[in-house]
């Protein structure tokens, strides 16, 4: 039986392996089937507790029978223990002769609401192959949910920086709006690092807190002369959404093609600070301007890289670039890029950066070897801890412009 692993590292359990995985993107939600002639479907969801963790089970069983009582579902709840989870569970069979299960199992700071359905004519078919997945069903006990991460990282912070009142704006965001203007904290890349190396968290954040307490210092600090960083600015891209960040807004940005932008960095090589516009002010230096030193000081710094090939034996079909020193996607601007890449791809092809670190150029004349690859770029978009679109790109001698499923040349 295959095993699946939430992309959070919040649970895993086997299924069969005639069953297939389907994400409900919008809701999170994880659903099990069959893949040819599907009669039951198992839904597993992640809960978001409000409440202050640890419950008892008696809690739970009350959490349970409201949310029963809520959804107006039918059955009597009953105590239940899943491989140190602790929860409760249910079954009936409604008026329209459907046959349904539900679950809620708790364990460290995680929630599981998990709900079968089948027509009952399939029940006792279908109810060893469910037992058999809720029984291999294993929730990570060191994972945090979101929630529960950002209140704990907000109580540090106000250990570390007394004198700076930090509220929760949303999950994983950190802000305050007081004395020196507006400081955020985005906690989504170092929360993703904690759920892929729970044994590592406390190394993890340890870091990330050294590097927060050093940028509120920088922010304190007068603008650095133009002089002082000129060799240190770099370029980043990031996306409309990223810019809609209340303090986000504020960072000096050219518009690329959609939903690109171009953010600059001060790079010190262990620190990366973005631009403010005001900065600009002060240097007496115009976007453009900025953008033409961004880029210069990509072509001296970063311009050597290596392509990994993509071939199927005969001809090269793409190539990734994924050096990993955080300017994979910036490359995308060099100059010479699309005459490199042309060579090994042909006049016009497609390309994905699908997060900070990772670009990818490719053909679309093979449907098979195109569909696996825009599987991948939309894995890499949705879990990579730096995000950037699972948006494809055409590249043509007149430059780069959006491209969509079923768009020919």
């Amino acid at each position: 039986m295959p095993e699946f692993r939430h992309p959070a590292h919040l649970y895993r359990l086997w299924y069969p392996a005639d069953w297939e995985v389907d994400e409900d993107e919008k809701t999170g939600t994880f659903s099990f089937a069959a893949k040819e002639n599907p009669v039951g479907q198992l839904d597993i969801s992640v809960y978001t507790f409000s409440q202050k963790l640890p419950l008892s089970h008696e809690e739970i069983l009350d959490m349970f029978r409201q949310a029963m009582e809520q959804g107006e579902k039918q059955g009597q709840a009953q105590p239940c223990v899943v491989n140190g989870a602790i929860g409760a569970t249910t079954e009936y069979v409604t008026e329209d002769a459907t046959y349904c299960r539900h679950w809620f199992l708790v364990r460290g700071q995680v929630g599981l609401f998990i709900t079968y359905s089948c027509p009952v004519a399939e029940r006792e078919r279908e109810r060893a192959l469910v037992d058999d997945m809720i029984g291999s069903l294993l929730i990570s006990e060191e994972a945090l949910d979101a929630h529960t991460f950002t209140q704990m990282v907000l109580e540090r912070c106000r250990v570390l920086m007394p004198d700076l009142r930090l509220e929760i704006e949303k999950p994983l965001v950190l802000v305050s709006r007081e004395g020196e203007g507006t400081f955020v904290i985005q906690l989504q890349n170092i929360y993703q690092a904690c759920l892929r190396e729970p044994d590592k968290r406390e190394e993890h954040l340890k870091r990330f807190l050294e590097g927060v307490v050093a940028a509120r210092e920088q922010q304190k600090v007068e603008v650095p002369t133009l002089k002082e960083v000129r060799h240190k600015i770099m370029p980043q891209l990031k996306t409309t959404e990223w810019m809609t960040s209340p303090t986000m807004g504020q960072v000096a940005f050219r518009r690329w093609v959609e939903p690109l932008v171009i953010t600059y960095v001060i790079d010190d090589g262990k620190y990366m600070r973005f631009i403010p516009r005001d900065w600009l002010e002060v240097w007496g230096l115009s976007i453009n301007r900025l953008h033409e030193l961004a880029i210069k000081n990509l072509v001296r710094f970063k311009s050597k890289f290596q392509m990994v090939a993509l071939s199927d034996g005969q001809r090269v079909k793409g190539i990734v670039i994924a050096k990993g020193d955080s300017y994979d996607a910036a490359r995308l601007l060099l100059p010479d890029f699309y005459a490199q890449v042309s060579q090994l791809l042909g006049r016009e092809f497609l390309v994905a950066v699908p997060s900070r670190d990772c670009l990818m150029a490719f053909c679309d004349d093979d449907p098979q070897f195109l569909a696996g690859i825009l599987r991948q770029v939309r894995e890499d978009a949705r879990h990579d801890p730096y995000p950037l679109t699972d948006k494809i790109f055409r590249y043509t001698p007149d430059g780069l412009m959006s491209w969509e499923v079923g768009t020919s040349r």
